[in-house]
């Protein structure tokens, strides 16, 4: 049996202070699903193959987080060729690549890693800040937190949101 962790739905419960609803898949009915323009699944961190390909197939859009190192950019990699292979709908995926340091080209390196080898990889880069740390802890968004780099980190996620919705 697989436990899941579920973390956006704890982040969401841990001051209930986030603007939009958050479900889990047992707590989310026909009605949520109509009543929403964007509906957003946080599965958990390397859900099974059966399920990434049925996440291709029913919806829009589905993303894959990827860290910065070679040992995560092995996995992703490795992961888009056994989608691929298994006939996910890749038109409708994309890497976003993640934790990347704030300072230095790690994170465009690492793009152009995934791309070389036709991993579609979102422009958008999720710099690492403490903000989010600070932010999954007092369950706000990271544009809420009071640090330096919550406005960078904020930024980013914006930049993201934009490139996916065009």
């Amino acid at each position: 049996m697989r436990t899941l962790y579920r973390s956006c739905a704890k982040w969401a419960a841990r001051a209930g202070r986030l603007p939009y609803p958050v479900f889990t898949p047992d707590s989310l009915d026909r009605d949520h699903i109509r009543a929403v323009h964007t509906l957003i699944v946080d599965t958990e961190g390397r859900p099974p193959l059966e399920d990434l390909l049925s996440l291709t197939r029913s919806s829009t859009l589905t993303l894959i987080p990827c860290g910065t190192s070679g040992l995560e950019l092995d996995a992703t990699s490795a992961l888009w060729k056994q989608l691929e292979q298994a006939g996910a709908a890749l038109e409708r995926v994309r890497v976003v690549i993640t934790k990347v340091p704030p300072v230095g080209a790690v994170g465009k390196a690492a793009s152009a890693a995934l791309s070389r080898v036709g991993v579609k990889v979102c422009e958008s880069l999720i710099r690492h800040y403490s903000a989010h740390q600070r932010a999954a802890e007092l369950g706000v968004l990271v544009r809420d937190v009071s640090d330096p780099r919550a406005a960078q980190a904020w930024g980013d996620v914006l930049r993201l949101t934009e490139e996916i919705t065009g």
